[in-house]
């Protein structure tokens, strides 16, 4: 047997990796929950993630595939402007991640508790779910562990979950139209910490995901 690296293929791999992950919607749940001054930046420079970070975010993916089989499908929901998929639901919303990261706690995964907060406001607000509590089912891919957490939110909590997200969203379609950054609103300090764009408010480059 002879074997030989082929790297121009890899590179194949990873270009077209990079144009599935083109445009950014300012009508996604994600997109409007992160700092709105980084999303500006990789929406007017067309951000172009590097291959290590690529890979990073494939290997996420295929994780998250294996729930996606019936009836765990995702489940897409509009309201107000906004639009986003819901992983699946079971008797309540689950969002689904896989991670590094210890799985003990769920608030340290801030967005993610956030977009389960966004997915059961926009679910109540058209009727299809009369409840204040959703799922995140959490994958540790180095310890072959599987977590799932209950999170239960009060009406304030998801009222200010979902006036934030509105509030990123105005201000990013101002901020683009005057071609004027805005001011940053991260989610965490985690957010900074791997922002592409650190350096900028920083002055020092992000650490890799």
């Amino acid at each position: 047997m002879n074997s030989e690296r082929d790297e121009e293929f890899e590179e194949i791999v990873c270009r077209n990796l990079r144009e599935s992950l083109r445009g950014i919607s300012l009508r996604g749940v994600k997109t409007l929950l992160q700092c709105p001054l980084k999303i500006y930046w990789m929406i007017s420079e067309e951000y172009a993630p590097s291959d290590e970070d690529l890979l990073g975010m494939a290997r996420g993916a295929s994780h998250h595939s294996i729930f996606e089989i019936q009836p765990l499908i995702e489940v897409k929901v509009e309201y107000d402007g906004v639009a986003g998929k819901i992983d699946f639901i079971h008797d309540a919303p689950v969002e689904v991640f896989s991670t590094a990261r210890s799985v003990k706690d769920p608030s340290k995964f801030p967005l993610k508790v956030k977009q389960l907060g966004a997915y059961i406001y926009m679910l109540k607000k058209t009727g299809r779910y009369d409840k204040n509590w959703g799922r995140l089912l959490i994958f540790h891919y180095n310890l072959k562990k599987l977590r799932a957490w209950r999170i239960e939110f009060d009406d304030e909590e998801l009222e200010k979950i979902w006036s934030d997200l509105k509030w990123h969203q105005k201000i990013l379609e101002n901020a683009l139209k005057l071609k004027v950054p805005p001011h940053p609103d991260p989610y965490s300090q985690r957010e900074c910490e791997f922002c592409p764009y650190r350096r900028r408010c920083w002055g020092e480059p992000g650490r890799r995901v």
